[in-house]
């Protein structure tokens, strides 16, 4: 956890950029209301995922559970080199349009996912997945 002050200000990233920051204290009136909305699962893309049926896979392995949003950015090409073994020769590899990471599904049905999500590609990081929570 960390102990910061209400107020004040920080560094951030690699070059260090000075920013001011102030904590906000909810309301007794939000927190009243954010106990009484409506709790949905989601699954965040930790690693991109390239799908046969674009930005979504043409079968979701939950059955009978489908998103009812999503929250995707264009797609990202993804490429390589494939070496041949003992030369210094290869070939590229295939293009694929990949759903970023950073995308999220939202359900509003619960969700149980223990594996990655991606049609191509788990063997080597593709479709790294984590569940979690959301309020209406």
């Amino acid at each position: 956890m960390l102990h910061l002050p209400d107020y004040g200000w920080i560094t951030l990233g690699g070059e260090r950029r000075a920013a001011y920051f102030e904590v906000i204290k909810p309301s007794t009136t939000q927190s009243i209301l954010a106990d009484s909305q409506k709790a949905g699962d989601l699954l965040y893309q930790a690693s991109p995922a390239a799908f046969d049926g674009g930005w979504q896979p043409k079968q979701w392995p939950m059955t009978s559970t489908k998103p009812i949003a999503a929250a995707i950015t264009r797609y990202q090409p993804i490429g390589g080199w494939l070496l041949n073994p003992g030369n210094s020769g290869g070939k590229n590899k295939s293009i694929r349009r990949c759903v970023p990471a950073g995308s999220v599904y939202f359900f509003d049905t619960p969700v149980s996912f223990d594996q990655t999500l991606t049609d191509y590609g788990w063997q080597i990081g593709y479709g790294i997945t984590y569940t979690g929570e959301w309020k209406q």
